[in-house]
């Protein structure tokens, strides 16, 4: 199964690299680390995902649930 894991990793991050989404924030939690996990969601599609504790501290705006929000990183 890791093998398989593995294969697809690489699969995806070799193929999207870096990626630009458009998207609503839904599930916007902040842990005690600092890292903000959330989800970019539109009305087809859900992408679960982590702003590290270093970019946080470095975003103008702080993430909340319903924000309309262009995200930009890699897969």
């Amino acid at each position: 199964m890791s093998e398989l894991a593995n294969s697809l990793k690489r699969t995806v991050e070799e193929t999207y690299g870096h990626v630009r989404v458009r998207g609503e924030l839904g599930r916007v939690t902040i842990a005690k680390s600092g890292h903000c996990y959330l989800d970019v969601k539109d009305d087809k599609a859900v992408i679960n995902s982590i702003v590290w504790a270093g970019v946080m501290n470095r975003l103008p705006v702080k993430p909340e649930e319903g924000m309309e929000v262009i995200c930009e990183g890699k897969l």
